[in-house]
């Protein structure tokens, strides 16, 4: 995240919206709960056309630095490879609509992150995005990345901002007449 051009504002609202697909959707899907997390370190995204990932890219069993492997594979660890305070989520599940745009929303706690972040408090490592308490079933879902061909799938980022309020005071000295 290149924090000049909102620093010292105060984020009010924000979302990730990412285009889903899944033909079949299933009624455990219908009801997935995604939850937004910090990562807390390094990781390698991936930009290869492959579907195995070399050894400096992200993938269900390496965080693609250096060969590092996640703690736990395909999630890692929470506070040793993310935060586990929930940022945000997509509150009341997938639906019914196979083909459809699920927005992300963060939290008060993920507005404050974002700030952080936005302000150089904090180093921006991305996000997690997992189903809310590992969910059960059969919840396969397809989301377009930010490399897809069809460009109007791909995911965006929507926030809504203000100037920060001045932390100086001011005063204005008012006479007062004397009788």
């Amino acid at each position: 995240i290149n924090g000049e051009r909102f620093k010292d504002r105060k984020v009010m609202s924000a979302a990730l919206y990412l285009y889903t697909k899944n033909v079949e959707r299933s009624k455990d899907s219908k009801n997935l709960i995604i939850e937004v997390f910090a990562l807390i370190g390094d990781w390698g995204e991936g930009n290869q056309d492959r579907k195995i990932a070399s050894e400096h890219e992200v993938s269900w069993n390496q965080r693609g630095v250096d060969g590092q492997r996640w703690v736990i594979p395909g999630i890692g660890k929470h506070d040793v490879e993310y935060n586990s305070t929930v940022l945000g989520g997509n509150g009341l599940g997938l639906g019914d609509v196979p083909d459809d745009w699920v927005a992300i929303g963060f939290n008060k706690e993920g507005l404050r992150k974002l700030e952080r972040y936005l302000n150089g408090k904090e180093k921006f490592y991305g996000f997690l995005l997992k189903a809310k308490n590992g969910a059960k079933g059969k919840t396969l879902t397809y989301f377009f990345s930010s490399e897809a061909q069809e460009a109007e799938y791909r995911p965006f980022f929507q926030m809504g901002y203000v100037p920060a309020p001045k932390t100086e005071a001011s005063s204005v000295a008012i006479p007062v007449p004397r009788h």
